[in-house]
């Protein structure tokens, strides 16, 4: 019988928290999925972090690879079929090398190692993205969001990591993440198991409406510490009843942003990643953008003045922020 181990490279941003849930959940017998390793999502991302040399994320230990590899060997020495690995992580080439070179033997035992690549389209990813690393305390995301997307949507190019990927192997497996609603199904279908399809999609990441991004980004700006942000989030913002933190739309662009960087960077790219490698991602209708209303303006301004430090940034700071965001 012919065994392959898939290596879901992620990147980031691209469905891969359904795609790990899923799996994490199965446990079929046909198509393993490394217990060890995995974050509390399901992402094998203990053993990119530990691949990276870092001991902790937060309040998560992180486990010495000389512990970890062992254990993932294992599992995937004991699989009588195909298996999967998957973790944002891997989606720098390095650290896919570094991954196998690691489980040295145990590769070699299969008959195939195929990466499979998400790709979405780099506007909607620069959204997604931004939007999680402003929630994410450890990160703590202070650029506003038309400063960040001029300086990181040069780094979303799907037409680069194609042939980085391809460079790496030519069996690489590209995967389009539009339409989302479909996403698990042609994931399943890719490792060949259709069957494994459940009969939803379910979304595991929340995105921040306006007045949940103005008021991370205001706390990740004043706040000192991944502690503080975190409590800021857990804990005093949870308490306050009426905050639409969630609600709303929360693409954080201005149409002057995407315009530009639709002309310099994303539409060249999408053209040759149609002409080159038959992946288009060209249609693409541009998502309506998180707004604040003057109610949404009062309400972020009391809960800024009630919980983030006095300072004679402050008042600055919760203007800067709420210009970023037109009005409803």
């Amino acid at each position: 019988m012919t065994r392959r181990l898939f290596v879901h490279v992620g990147p980031p941003k691209t469905g891969t928290t359904a795609i790990q849930s899923l799996f994490r959940d199965l446990g079929d017998p046909r198509l393993a999925y490394p217990t060890a390793g995995q974050w509390p999502d399901g992402a094998h991302n203990l053993l990119t972090f530990a691949l990276r040399g870092e001991t902790s994320w937060g309040a998560i230990v992180i486990p010495p690879v000389a512990e970890l590899m062992p254990q993932v060997s294992a599992e995937l020495d004991a699989a009588p079929a195909d298996a999967l690995i998957s973790s944002e992580g891997l989606a720098n080439v390095a650290s896919y090398r570094q991954l196998l070179d690691a489980l040295g033997p145990t590769v070699a035992r299969f008959d195939a190692v195929i990466p499979i690549l998400t790709l979405r389209h780099p506007l909607e990813r620069a959204a997604s993205d931004y939007n999680q690393r402003v929630k994410d305390a450890q990160h703590g995301e202070r650029a506003l969001p038309d400063d960040d997307l001029a300086r990181r949507i040069d780094a979303l190019r799907i037409t680069p990591m194609i042939e980085a990927w391809r460079r790496v192997s030519p069996e690489t497996r590209l995967l389009s993440y539009h339409p989302a609603e479909s996403l698990l199904a042609r994931f399943c279908a890719l490792v060949g198991r259709p069957d494994l399809t459940p009969p939803e999609t379910p979304w595991r990441n929340r995105s921040l409406g306006g007045v949940g991004l103005a008021l991370l980004l205001l706390g990740n700006r004043l706040l000192p510490d991944p502690a503080a942000r975190h409590r800021f989030l857990a804990e005093d913002l949870k308490d306050q009843h009426g905050l639409r933190l969630w609600r709303g739309a929360s693409f954080p662009y201005s149409d002057a942003a995407v315009d530009r960087a639709m002309a310099t960077t994303v539409t060249p790219d999408l053209e040759a990643a149609r002409d080159r490698h038959g992946v288009d991602l060209t249609a693409w209708t541009r998502p309506p953008r998180a707004t604040l209303s003057e109610a949404d303006r009062a309400q972020i301004r009391q809960v800024a003045e009630a919980f983030l430090p006095a300072s004679d940034r402050r008042a600055a700071e919760i203007e800067a922020v709420m210009a970023a965001f037109p009005a409803a």
